[in-house]
């Protein structure tokens, strides 16, 4: 399907654009959005799932990637242009498609849990670019599933280093705290590595957790929130060197099941834009800005039930379930940083999991830091 390059995806699927550049009340200036409906096909692969977005200044270009477990279609990014002629949001353009590769050099495999040795696919949720070195770290939540306790399905998350052509680069060593287990120790199914950043002085990856593992604490309730870690790791040892814990808001979609910090983009080596996003009646999705200053290092606490440690400082930005210009939000997943305006604000873009499901779309917003 590469007929639908350059623009005409674009122009024929966009369903919203905005007519002119909005100022919200709340610490956004809005600049407009573009949906995709889910069954977007581009590249001969299902558009979808899309769960994280990194800018790469240099070719004024965005990766985006698929959370599908090559299930679908192998695991992969996607390489986007968004237009944004005089401040305003008015295209998406596909550009490629590029499968990540495993260790061997081979795309992913879908799930195969009756093969010796089982194959287990990642669960692609992160992305950040390094334009220093010209590489891309990305993050998998990793697998567990316990259905035969004498055959457990087990895949520890991880951050690995990929080239540009998605190519096996590097693993960063992860916390044990951070790992599966059969046992209920470590990250929980589908809460692990959730959010990926790279700092920009390019000395610092970040990765948070969407929830608490198992070791510290019950996940978010309507009464009442939860601690969440963020751990820094050195791009240069591609150790972790910090862990801090997020604080995170209760559950506050109507008739919500979950609340979870589904991605974040550093500012400086300390200080970061955060999304927290609840599924209910409608979906709430908050961006706060937070920082580590005065926040206990946590990376050697195996449990944070007993004491609680001084956790990350965080104060709201905006609302957009409350801002009159974002229609029909869905489940926001991914933020970055993109170029700054010509009167000097930084474009702020975010992207939507549609989950490949029928009921949701694929959504791009973009705002301006005022």
């Amino acid at each position: 399907m590469r007929q639908l390059r350059c623009g005409l995806l674009a122009a024929a699927l966009c369903l919203a654009a905005c007519s002119s550049a909005q100022t919200s009340s709340t610490g956004l200036d809005y600049l407009g959005q573009v949906s995709f409906p889910t069954g977007t096909a581009f590249d001969d692969t299902a558009v979808g799932g899309l769960s994280a977005i990194s800018y790469d200044p240099g070719r004024q270009v965005y990766y985006v990637i698929s959370d599908d477990r090559s299930a679908k279609n192998p695991a992969r990014f996607y390489t986007i242009r968004i237009m944004l002629p005089n401040n305003r949001l008015t295209g998406v353009e596909w550009l490629d498609t590029t499968p990540l590769l495993d260790r061997s050099g081979a795309p992913f495999p879908p799930l195969s849990p009756d093969a010796t040795p089982e194959v287990i696919p990642p669960d692609p949720e992160g992305i950040a670019f390094d334009e220093r070195r010209q590489q891309l770290y990305w993050s998998s939540e990793g697998e567990r599933i316990i259905k035969d306790p004498n055959r457990p399905l087990l895949l520890d998350p991880w951050v690995r280093v990929a080239g540009l052509d998605g190519a096996f680069r590097s693993e960063f060593a992860l916390p044990p705290v951070l790992s599966m287990s059969q046992q209920d120790t470590g990250a929980r199914k589908n809460n692990g590595l959730e959010g990926l950043t790279l700092t920009p002085s390019g000395n610092f990856v970040f990765a948070g957790m969407e929830d608490p593992g198992f070791n510290d604490g019950s996940l978010p309730t309507a009464d009442a929130g939860a601690l969440t870690r963020i751990t820094r790791f050195d791009v240069s040892t591609g150790t972790a060197s910090a862990q801090y814990a997020y604080p995170l808001d209760p559950i506050t979609a109507p008739n919500g099941e979950q609340n979870g910090l589904s991605d974040l983009v550093a500012l400086d080596d300390d200080n970061f834009l955060v999304i927290e996003r609840s599924h209910g009646t409608h979906n709430v999705a908050r961006i706060y800005r937070a920082g580590i200053a005065g926040a206990d290092d946590i990376l050697d606490r195996p449990s944070l039930r007993d004491a609680p440690p001084t956790a990350m400082t965080k104060s709201l930005v905006t609302d957009l379930s409350t801002m009159p210009q974002v229609q029909n939000l869905d489940n926001v997943e991914g933020i970055t940083l993109g170029p700054k305006l010509e009167d000097g604000r930084q474009v702020v873009v975010l992207v939507t999991d549609d989950n490949f499901s029928a009921d949701q779309m694929t959504q791009f917003y973009a705002f301006a830091l005022p």
